[in-house]
């Protein structure tokens, strides 16, 4: 069997609504594990926003993204969010930084992330708090 491809320059086939569905539901396997800032791509035990994100899409996609969130933030291209659709990842300040977090959206007004030890990863609704913070959205895939 051949291993699937890396497109590490983004520029793969659009994602198919059945691969969103894939991508997401792989995503909350990882519910409720916990955040550790800093943590690897390469294990499971634990995840950082970004090595959560850059775990799902290089399992599910074989997209290799960049390590950290603000270097996500320059891959794929730019949407606005009336754009959005799911598999799209989101790109919000925090801790004193323009691009400091990164979520998947995960439809229906949800997120899919991880940015607190209290939480660890988890779904929740892209509220009013998020959408404060938003800087940007861009599509990888």
């Amino acid at each position: 069997m051949s291993a699937k491809p890396k497109y590490t320059d983004y520029t793969s086939p659009s994602l198919t609504g059945k691969q969103a569905d894939e991508l997401i539901a792989y995503g909350e396997t990882f519910l409720g594990t916990p955040y550790v800032f800093g943590a690897s791509p390469d294990q499971t035990a634990s995840f950082d926003c970004s090595s959560f994100v850059k775990r799902v899409f290089q399992d599910t996609l074989a997209v290799d993204l960049p390590r950290v969130s603000y270097d996500q933030a320059k891959a794929g291209t730019e949407i606005g969010l009336d754009e959005l659709r799911k598999g799209d990842l989101l790109f919000f300040s925090a801790r004193d930084l323009n691009i400091g977090h990164v979520a998947i959206y995960a439809g229906d007004n949800q997120l899919l992330h991880t940015y607190s030890v209290k939480y660890g990863v988890r779904t929740e609704a892209f509220s009013d708090y998020w959408k404060k913070r938003f800087v940007t959205a861009r599509r990888v895939f």
